[in-house]
């Protein structure tokens, strides 16, 4: 054993100070007080030199632990979900991990995996010409994190954008859109993500330390209104009706209305490893 460097050392004469000779019996300091190595606290000095540490040393989850979520049924998404802000990421069911950890971790890495298909439209309509329209609203999905101590965060660095599946026919850029003229490649698009995020001794948020407490981490999706709607300044968008074979448009007003985007979601599994 080590010899112990008191903290406090009595002086002759002197009132004796409680707190002091408290922490000459005990202090989680090595080598300061009596009975914190034989409570445990040992050091290198303290083993003899051919000495090993095994398995039966190390009590289970006190140098790491490892949790695995997943394989849900497919669930789908829609836009009904957003008001078109861009920061209303809903977390995936299934794609996500809730944990506990006792003590303050020095490196974790975290993983979400699952497959999607996207229904993702054209956008609102842009000039007199029925084909041409606005890029469509987006879809995207980030990782998270959520704890007591850190609030609920999206990470930026994990986003993936959907690509547009809706599309007008190019072949037959004028007149209304009647059979053919819209087509969708949803069917021959399936996207894979696997995505992760680590947290570490020393990183800078949100990859900083990961922190005792209890935390959850996943996927989460964004998907925006088609707000502007369909256009009713164009006969060829309106279809209005015409009144006894009259070249003059129907009176009665048109009608607006929101596309449905939506996306297909199925997890694969949501993994947390940490390291002491």
């Amino acid at each position: 054993m080590p010899d112990i460097t008191y903290s406090y050392v009595p002086i002759t004469g002197s009132v004796l100070t409680s707190a002091g000779l408290n922490a000459n019996f005990y202090q989680t300091t090595a080598g300061t007080s009596i009975h914190e190595t034989s409570n445990g606290h040992l050091e290198m000095l303290n083993f003899d030199p051919a000495f090993r540490v095994q398995s039966y040393h190390v009590r289970p989850g006190q140098a790491g632990q490892a949790n695995s979520v997943g394989r849900t049924q497919s669930n789908d998404y829609f836009s009904d979900l957003s008001t078109g802000l861009s920061n209303e990421y809903t977390p995936i069911a299934g794609c996500g991990i809730t944990f506990y950890t006792d003590y303050d971790i020095s490196m974790a890495m975290f993983f979400a995996s699952g497959f999607c298909t996207i229904w993702r439209q054209f956008g609102p309509y842009s000039s007199a010409a029925w084909a041409n329209r606005v890029v469509a609203p987006d879809i995207s999905i980030r990782t998270f994190f959520a704890s007591p101590n850190g609030g609920i965060r999206t990470h930026e660095h994990s986003q993936r954008d959907m690509p547009q599946t809706v599309f007008i026919n190019p072949a037959s850029p004028v007149g209304p859109p009647h059979v053919g003229r819209i087509s969708t490649v949803e069917q021959r698009l399936t996207r894979h993500f696997n995505l992760s995020h680590p947290k570490m001794v020393g990183g800078v948020s949100p990859c900083d330390q990961l922190l005792a407490g209890e935390h959850t981490f996943g996927l989460a999706v964004l998907v925006k209104k088609n707000l502007a709607g369909q256009d009713t300044s164009s006969d060829e968008e309106a279809w209005r009706l015409r009144l006894n074979g009259a070249g003059s448009s129907d009176a009665r007003p048109s009608t607006n209305f929101s596309g449905i985007q939506r996306v297909r979601f199925y997890v694969r599994n949501a993994s947390a490893i940490r390291l002491l």
